[in-house]
């Protein structure tokens, strides 16, 4: 240990415990009034330090397709061609955020998971026979019948474990839908830009009067803590349509919608890609906020390698003490992929740990699955 502190002192790190930026207190959520608050990353202000551009490194997502065939290896329920077709609208969509892609694909022949009516019990157990290292990608299944397609969100505590990941029917992920790309943005931390008005149904002394402070109205300024916690994306009601609602449909104050977001991927407007094919800056940020908070795990990266080199040596122990002490780059591609010891965020502790992994065959630098 005394020659981890000597190389410290040296590099002027010895003593200083400067937490990332990315970590705030909860105290700083508290003007927003809505309930449905669950980390920094519903902050406005840590949000938007997410906010990509096109220099933004990429986040790349491992992810694995476990694709349901009948016993004898026959009738799959989707093809190595449909699932390329798929990813690469995928990674499309996600670019703006900088997020993109990295998959394989497994074929399993059982032919009950293939043909089954899916409820909840099923879905669960084929999850839990065939997830495959949910700690470290996101597992999609396929299969021929209809889906209960719900996806995890990050804070939900299952993200990470055999619950997490999704599930399709073959029709859903052809080229005319876009509900890959809408259930990856649940499970990477968006809500519905409808999110409001589902909440709250108008009646302040109703079941739901609790979610009011969570309402979006036409004419709100506070969409940072209201609807789906993005100023940036029009509030407006549940609605199933490529064209915009006529003017008998109003908020609680009876203004009408007027234009609402039929081309966001988080609304419900078509399941196509006639309408379907953008995110907002702030969704961005959100979903790279969530990732690097909770589904650091998922990135295909080395662990440790936090100047993004694609290897671990002790260029990566500089850099992450440029970032400590003299607030240099952060870690890349997201913070938390510098965070050694699991606090929620990046100082001095994982500038020790890398040093102890490098000179005195400490532990050797992991993702961190919980926090």
């Amino acid at each position: 240990m005394t020659n981890i502190k000597n190389l410290l002192i040296r590099l002027g790190v010895l003593g200083i415990c400067l937490l990332s930026v990315f970590i705030i207190p909860e105290a700083a959520l508290a003007d927003c009034d809505c309930p449905l608050i669950f980390g920094s990353c519903d902050s406005a202000t840590i949000r938007d330090l997410f906010i990509p551009d096109s220099t933004s490194p990429m986040a790349t997502i491992r992810m694995k397709f476990n694709v349901m065939c009948d016993d004898y290896g026959n009738n799959c329920a989707a093809s190595q061609a449909m699932i390329d077709s798929l990813m690469a609208r995928t990674a499309a969509v996600f670019e703006p955020a900088r997020i993109d892609f990295e998959y394989s694909i497994e074929y399993i022949n059982n032919s009950y998971f293939l043909y089954a009516f899916y409820s909840t019990a099923v879905l669960d157990s084929l999850k839990y026979l065939y997830a495959d290292d949910p700690e470290h990608q996101y597992n999609v299944y396929i299969k021929d019948t209809s889906a209960v397609s719900i996806a995890k969100f990050p804070w939900s505590g299952v993200s990470l474990t055999y619950q997490g990941g999704i599930d399709f029917k073959t029709a859903s992920i052809s080229d005319d839908f876009q509900w890959h790309a809408h259930e990856l943005g649940h499970s990477f931390g968006i809500w519905h830009v409808w999110q409001g008005e589902l909440l709250y149904n108008c009646d302040p002394n109703g079941i739901l009067a609790q979610y009011e402070p969570c309402y979006e109205y036409v004419d709100s300024s506070d969409g940072d803590c209201t609807g789906d916690f993005c100023s940036d994306t029009r509030p407006g009601p549940k609605w199933q349509s490529c064209e915009q609602p006529d003017s008998t449909l109003t908020d609680c104050a009876g203004t009408p919608w007027g234009e609402i977001e039929i081309y966001n991927i988080m609304s419900y407007c078509s399941d196509t890609m006639e309408c379907r094919d953008e995110f907002t800056p702030q969704q961005c940020g959100r979903m790279r906020c969530w990732i690097n908070s909770k589904l650091i795990c998922y990135l295909d990266i080395v662990p440790g390698d936090v100047n993004g080199s694609g290897v671990l040596d002790i260029s990566d122990l500089i850099y992450l003490v440029d970032h400590v002490n003299n607030d240099g780059p952060a870690p890349v591609p997201l913070p938390n992929a510098g965070d050694f010891d699991c606090s929620g965020g990046v100082d001095a502790d994982d500038v020790y740990y890398l040093s102890d992994y490098m000179f005195n065959n400490g532990p050797a630098p992991e993702c961190c699955t919980e926090y």
